[in-house]
């Protein structure tokens, strides 16, 4: 079973962007890696690509990629980070996840 995790990254501020992607990436391998969970997130596959390569981090550039994700998952966990309600990308990812049915979760980060 495929789960797509979303979260808040696009901010102006590079250190913002920094700790969405540690505390993806911390949740990914301490609570479901760990627990045998397959797991896609856009942030933790792709922000050192985007950084590295001077790809955009807006939501409009990747869409097309994390849909297909999300339209190949069966579970869409929403990781609470802040600005996590105020997301474009997240509330579309919510309504991606909507229309094909998936479940969805709500998570905190991990401390």
């Amino acid at each position: 079973m495929l789960i797509y995790l979303s979260s808040p990254y696009t901010d102006p501020d590079q250190t913002v962007r920094e700790f969405r992607h540690i505390q993806a990436r911390r949740y990914v391998a301490a609570e479901l890696l760990n627990n045998n969970r397959i797991i896609f997130s856009p942030i933790v596959h792709y922000h050192e690509l985007a950084q590295a390569e001077g790809l955009p981090g807006s939501f409009e550039f990747w869409q097309p990629v994390n849909r297909h994700f999300i339209e190949n998952s069966e579970t869409l966990i929403v990781l609470r980070l802040p600005g996590w309600q105020e997301s474009i990308g997240v509330r579309a990812e919510v309504e991606i996840a909507i229309e094909n049915g998936l479940l969805i979760e709500y998570a905190d980060p991990v401390a």
